[in-house]
């Protein structure tokens, strides 16, 4: 399979933000495919580090959050993956916001993934709120072109060391959030096309925004 990757610039807003108990949440979920044809889901999660309870460590103030992602089928669990995430001063009353990206293999499908966030260092919070999502995987045929989701990005860069965000040369770092500042004029996303080894033909991609 080989893959042609595009990086331009539009406007548009895809994520769900979820805000409880002053927690504030944001999910994003994307489905791209392997060389090996697999399809696999990208899981962003963030915590705003705002509303977080923190415990003074070490004399360091760290948040400590629980972050439980669990995909179903069919009202079935089929894939659960939980971290225990934490937060530390940059300097002041700065902090880090709390984030991580799950790359998890999953077949073609329709599913829901929810995703509870615990503050285990809020006595008051007792029980985790929830984020839920649904998405489809659909299978790609090997005669036909097909695309991966769109990825909207706060910013794309050069790799220059491979790391999590890492995409064919290029760190995508996921936009989260439901505000796009009036003052930003370019706005990176990012996706992939399968399949074009089987068209000897160019490509013209169109593309436009609905608000």
């Amino acid at each position: 399979m080989k893959s042609i990757i595009l990086v331009l610039t539009f406007f548009i807003y895809c994520t769900t933000t979820f805000t409880q108990n002053s927690l504030r949440a944001y999910l994003d979920i994307k489905t791209f495919q392997t060389v090996k044809n697999e399809s696999y889901i990208e899981i962003f999660n963030k915590v705003n580090s705002i509303g977080l309870e923190y415990k003074n460590i070490s004399d360091k103030s760290i948040a400590k959050v629980l972050i439980t992602n669990s995909i179903f089928k069919n009202d079935s669990l089929v894939i659960q993956r939980t971290d225990t995430l934490f937060s530390t001063t940059v300097m002041d009353s700065f902090y880090n916001d709390i984030y991580t990206l799950k790359t998890i293999l999953v077949k073609p499908g329709k599913f829901k993934i929810k995703v509870d966030y615990l503050d285990l260092h809020n006595e008051k919070m007792k029980n985790p709120i929830s984020n839920e999502l649904t998405f489809e995987i659909f299978k790609i045929e090997p005669k036909k072109l097909a695309l991966s989701n769109i990825q909207i990005a706060d910013y794309i860069n050069s790799t220059k060391n491979k790391n999590q965000f890492s995409k064919y040369g290029f760190d995508v770092f996921p936009h989260l959030g439901n505000y796009i500042s009036n003052e930003c004029s370019l706005l990176p996303f990012y996706f992939e096309v399968y399949t074009t080894n089987k068209t000897n033909r160019k490509l013209m991609i169109d593309y436009k925004i609905i608000k």
